[in-house]
């Protein structure tokens, strides 16, 4: 299993703001503001292995704030990679094409699959 971005499922009575603010620093010892929404990737169409649990995946786009990186009981290992040098991901979690139609759509209109 390779790298992704960070996320989870999100938790009943929050919301998806909130969601993504608890999930990066859980796994990554950050604080962020959620800028936008960039995308809405159905998991039926871009994850098909993932076919046995139908859900969307909303990808934000977030500025950091504070705290340094760390790694957790969730993660492992944290890096960074250049577009061009993406290495083999978590497909079951996000895709190159995800990851790049995403990045280059940070300050653009949401993309929904």
């Amino acid at each position: 299993m390779g790298p992704s971005l960070p996320g989870g499922f999100a938790e009943v009575g929050i919301s998806p703001v909130e969601n993504v603010i608890k999930e990066v620093h859980e796994e990554t010892g950050l604080n962020v503001a959620v800028n936008n929404l960039i995308a809405v990737y159905d998991t039926n169409k871009s994850n098909p292995e993932n076919s046995l649990a139908h859900y969307y995946k909303l990808i934000f786009y977030c500025k950091k704030l504070s705290g340094e990186l760390n790694t957790s009981l969730e993660t492992s290992s944290i890096v960074f990679f250049d577009l061009k040098e993406l290495p083999e991901l978590s497909t079951r979690r996000n895709t190159k094409k995800q990851i790049i139609e995403c990045f280059k759509n940070r300050d653009q209109q949401t993309l929904i699959e």
